[in-house]
Formats: C-alpha cells, structure tokens, sequence
C-alpha cells in the first residue's frame, strides 16, 4: 500500500508532516517491507527551495516529488520507478486543496484533508475532514459538508514540538544560566522573512539590551535557511528600503552587529530555543502555534511598512507583475487582507482574543522593544501567558488520531 502526503511549506513539513510520518512508521498496521510514504510536494511561492531536500531527509518517506516532478506527473504521468500500489490513501497536509484532488483522482485513492477551513467545491473529493477543534467542525457543517465526514483530532503542531534537549541541558550548552532571561529570535524560513526581519529584529535587541543589560540574545536558524542566507541579511542591514535594521558579521556561530550586541545563533533546533527562552520575537505563521505548544511568551511583528513585498496565495500573488499598476494594486490588495484580519498569530485567532501581543501596521524597533519589556519586566505576566498558550494549543495526540483515520479509510 501507498500512503501519499500532499505538502509544500516549510511550517507544514515541520509541524504536521513529521509528526505524522512518525507515526505511521510507529504503527502497527504499517508493513514496513511492503507499505511506502509518499510525498508531493507542488510548487509554492512561499517555499525556502530546501523543502524536496529536508523532506527526503525525514525517516521513514520513500519517494518525493518536488516541484517539478509534480509538474511532470501531473502533465506527463512521470512517476517512480515500478509505478504506484495499486492500493493506496492520500492524506492532504498542507498545499492547494486542488493539488490533492488531482493527484487522489489520478491515482484512485481515497482522500482526507488536516484542515482549518475549506470550501464546499471540494466536499465529494474527500472522504474525511480532520478538523482542530470543535469550532472548525461547526464551520465545516455550515458549508454543506456532512458532520460524519468530520473527525476532530487537535493540532499536530502539538505533538510536533519536541525538544532534544531540556531547559537546563539547551542553556548549560549555550552558556546561560538558569536564571538569566534569555530572548530569542525567529525571523522566518522564507527569503524575504529572512532578508526584511532579520536586521529589524536585530535592531530591536540592541534596543532592549540598553534597557535591560544583562538579557542573553538567541537567533534560531530554521533548517530551510543557510548560513550564507543570514550573513547576506546583516550584510545589508537597513539597506533593505524596507524596515529599520542594523547590520553585522557572523563570527564564530554568533552574530555581532554594528553596535556590538552579540546574538548566538542556533541551526535547526527550533524547539529546543523555544523551551529555552523566556520571550521570542517573531512573525505571524506555523511558528506561532509551534512557540505557544512550547508554552512560550512571544511579541508577533507583522510589518505592512511595504505591503507590496508580501506574497499572496493564488492568482492575487501574482498581479505585481501587471505593467504600470501591478504593484499597487498588491499594495491595495495587501492592505485589504490585513483589515479584514484582526489577529494574526494562531494562538490568537484560536482564542480569539490577543493572548501575545501583535505589532501591525508600519512598524518601527521602539514599539517592539516596549512591548518587550512589558515581559522582560514581569515575570508573573511571563508565567501567566505560558500558561494560556498551551491551554489553547491542546493536548497532544492528533497524529495518532490522523495516523488509525488514515488506515480506516484505506482499508474500505
């Protein structure tokens, strides 16, 4: 039996793809001598390049298709070597639900979605709909679809965020105490994330640290971003025409910019910064849910200084190119997305409420490092809003739930 995975950004390989494959490969019913994972992965213009690479290197996946070699299956049936099972089940974690679609038609295998919203155009292609939480389900039921297609799992994400390391190990090994506040930063995983937020970010923490002295600085490096990628970011430091920010060189694994501010910077352990910090700077995406599963504190930027730069899905992605008007019409386009979304950052939209503060608008490093200090200051606040977090987030065990709805539908 086939089982195929339909994905493409990174927060979707991360946070739900993992988990998931780690748990197939865990079940029982998995016949690791006959039974394979596969994964599509469809172009995306949010996409770090590195996603075929990093997925390839996930325990347990047989066979990727990257971009292009979705485009050839898609165009020119252009599959694997022997072809696929005759018996299979699709499983759409993450890119257009369209994709999936296509990809379980051509195949003949059923399908399910992990999702948070749909819409009724796809209600026949899927056999079952694997909602978050009841609010989901209750959307998904307005829209036509029938209440015993839904199961509710919870958040993958969740079960996702798994440090290595505990507090203390994470610290002893950066050379923290235990006791020390540390402040961590993640700028994204995307190109522009990285070329725009990193500087600014940087500029923040020298703000703070003029406050506050003694603070200890860290920069998770996400697995779909290199070391180069980073120093060409503090190369330019404000020059970017886009955000403040400040510029520096990478020394010896730590970043030291231009006012001399030291920030070590972590590759790809993601989790084991968020277990470790006392607060993170951040941007609106998967790394919200994954920050507040790890039950830390975080100030959410979502700079709209150059709404323009900002990609949009599907064709609205797309206009900037249009000759004379394009760009405006994706600032206006932008800013239209933005007012018609009050919370960003998914524990918020969970709750709807701000359980962590979002930083919207055209945004400077003064306004970051004062909501900053409202943290650093307090530790009750700190302790509190750990709490919350995880309360949204849930429980863990949505990728066994996923994992035994996955093999039920196969085997029907």
């Amino acid at each position: 039996m086939d089982i195929v995975i339909v994905t493409n950004s990174p927060g979707e390989i991360t946070g739900w793809v993992v988990p998931v494959v780690k748990e197939i490969v865990q079940s029982p019913e998995f016949k690791i001598q006959s039974d394979r994972i596969i994964v599509f992965i469809p172009y995306c213009q949010y996409a770090s390049g590195r996603e075929t690479e990093i997925v390839r290197a996930i325990p347990g996946i047989n066979y990727v298709f990257g971009p292009k070699d979705h485009l050839k299956f898609l165009f020119f049936n252009k599959c694997m070597k022997g072809g696929f099972s005759k018996k299979g089940v699709l499983i759409h974690l993450g890119s257009d639900y369209f994709h999936s679609m296509v990809i379980a038609k051509r195949l003949g295998y059923p399908a399910l979605v992990y999702t948070h919203d749909i819409s009724r155009f796809y209600n026949p292609y899927f056999k079952r709909f694997l909602v978050v939480d009841q609010r989901s389900r209750q959307k998904l039921i307005k829209k036509g679809i029938n209440g015993a297609r839904i199961e509710v799992v919870g958040d993958l994400v969740v079960d996702a965020v798994q440090p290595t390391l505990s507090r203390e190990e994470a610290r002893k090994r950066w050379g923290i105490g235990l006791n020390e506040t540390l402040l961590g930063i993640f700028p994204g995983s995307r190109p522009y994330q990285i070329k725009y937020m990193t500087p600014f970010f940087l500029k923040c923490c020298e703000m703070i640290r003029r406050d506050f002295p003694q603070i200890h600085f860290v920069l998770s490096r996400s697995e779909f971003v290199s070391e180069s990628q980073i120093m060409e970011a503090i190369k330019e430091g404000d020059k970017n025409g886009v955000l403040e920010g400040t510029s520096g060189i990478l020394r010896n694994g730590s970043i030291i910019t231009e006012d001399g501010l030291e920030v070590r910077v972590v590759p790809e352990m993601p989790y084991e910064v968020m277990n470790a910090c006392d607060l993170i700077l951040t941007i609106p995406g998967t790394n919200t849910a994954q920050i507040a599963a790890a039950g830390c504190p975080m100030v959410v930027v979502v700079p709209l200084n150059k709404p323009e730069e900002i990609p949009l899905d599907g064709i609205a992605g797309y206009v900037q190119i249009l000759p004379f008007f394009g760009k405006l019409l994706k600032r206006n386009l932008v800013l239209k997305f933005a007012s018609n979304t009050p919370l960003t950052a998914i524990p918020n939209r969970r709750a709807k409420r701000e359980i962590v503060p979002e930083i919207r608008g055209k945004v400077n490093a003064a306004i970051v490092k004062e909501k900053a200090a409202l943290f650093i200051m307090n530790r009750n606040l700190r302790t509190d809003t750990s709490r919350i977090l995880k309360e949204t987030m849930g429980m863990p065990g949505a990728s066994k739930k996923i994992v035994r709805l996955i093999f039920e539908v196969a085997k029907k």
